[in-house]
């Protein structure tokens, strides 16, 4: 085994070279000798993995923090799930670790309750319900303030998705144990640029959420940037999640998610109103990126608005919530072209957004509201 260096093997009491700072010795020395790791393992560690609860919202008003950490709804159980659910329930894509090893590794669309669709352990009792009693109890109206409250409980929920990805890498990396060299260095690697990526997203999610919790502190939301469209029919998903945009709708790059530096997030939700539903989308501070990555969602048809954002959030957002009668009436081409965006998990094609012509729902009478500059 070689290090850097072409010439030079990796002595015993070198440093491995799989970046774990333990000696190769006592790191990858005869790793194809010890026991692979089994499906029962990987199960294991599956159902016993977990993230550290805490209330997001304490770094901004801590001193109010009351009651137990909760299983808070990102989106709302009975002003949204309830309207699109069957039978008490609706449909997500949710990786499982059973249904992984029993399809080969393909996400299965699977019924979820409502009671414990898009919940996540972010928020205190207290905060859960006074923060978000606006676009919780109150006829939804498209304001910034409200805006920002979608966005941030999508911002604490993707911040609480890294951690958790995050805290699983020390385990992905013992899964080249028994395996030949070329497939170690070969994991290794793959697990280190995973890592790297997780990292990163995990410090620019945490530099945006700054942004709210100082809007929250100074009580002001003018910096809050938003286009909500709203739509006369009962929404066929409903979702709640934060991208980078790399790419807009019409294939143009807007920025590149490998560079060094902060990048520019934007936070999506979909939820349902007593009008019929609405679509956010939200940031703080100006942002070409974002900008332009919703005038290309903008300039295109309205008619073309639902589908494209369809695929945009199959492509891009697990946190996503699906209608059952909605579903289960689509036909077999369409089902399939969303799950194989379900499956562009690490990397995406620079037309993946560009509309694919297909029809999965129309909105009735799209209205638009915007803060930002034209």
């Amino acid at each position: 085994m070689q290090s850097n260096s072409k010439n030079k093997k990796i002595g015993r009491n070198d440093p491995c070279y799989c970046g774990s700072n333990i000696k190769y010795k006592k790191c990858h020395l005869n790793r194809h000798l010890q026991p692979e790791v089994t499906e029962g393992e990987v199960k294991g560690f599956a159902s016993k993995q977990r993230v550290a609860k805490t209330c997001f919202h304490s770094s901004a008003d801590g001193a109010n923090c009351s009651g137990k950490i909760i299983e808070a709804h990102t989106v709302s159980k009975s002003g949204s799930l309830r309207r699109i659910a069957r039978n008490g329930k609706v449909y997500n894509f949710k990786p499982n670790i059973n249904s992984l090893f029993k399809n080969n590794g393909k996400l299965d669309c699977q019924e979820v309750g409502i009671g414990q669709a898009s919940t996540f352990p972010g928020f205190c009792a207290h905060h859960d319900k006074q923060l978000f009693s606006p676009i919780e109890d109150q006829e939804f109206e498209a304001t910034a303030y409200n805006a920002t409250l979608l966005g941030y409980r999508a911002i604490a929920r993707e911040i609480y998705a890294k951690q958790h990805q995050s805290g699983g890498i020390p385990f992905l990396k013992t899964m080249d144990k028994g395996k030949p060299e070329f497939i170690q260095k070969a994991l290794q690697s793959t697990a280190g640029f995973y890592e790297h990526g997780i990292d990163l997203g995990l410090q620019d999610l945490l530099s945006i959420k700054g942004s709210y919790d100082e809007a929250f502190q100074s009580n002001d939301f003018a910096p809050s940037q938003f286009v909500i469209i709203e739509f006369t029919k009962t929404p066929h998903i409903l979702f709640s999640g934060a991208i980078f945009p790399e790419y807009d709708f019409s294939g143009n790059q807007l920025q590149e998610l490998s560079k060094a530096g902060p990048l520019d997030g934007i936070s999506m939700n979909a939820i349902a109103t007593t009008k019929g539903g609405a679509i956010s989308f939200q940031w703080f501070g100006e942002s070409s990126t974002n900008k332009r990555f919703i005038q290309s969602l903008l300039a295109l048809p309205e008619n073309a608005w639902a589908n494209a954002i369809t695929q945009l959030v199959f492509e891009f957002i697990e946190n996503l919530f699906i209608s059952p009668d909605w579903w289960d009436r689509l036909n077999l081409s369409l089902k399939q072209s969303l799950e194989k965006r379900v499956m562009h998990i690490l990397s995406h094609e620079q037309n993946c957004l560009v509309p694919d012509g297909s029809d999965y729902f129309i909105w009735g009478n799209p209205t638009v509201s915007k803060n930002i500059p034209e």
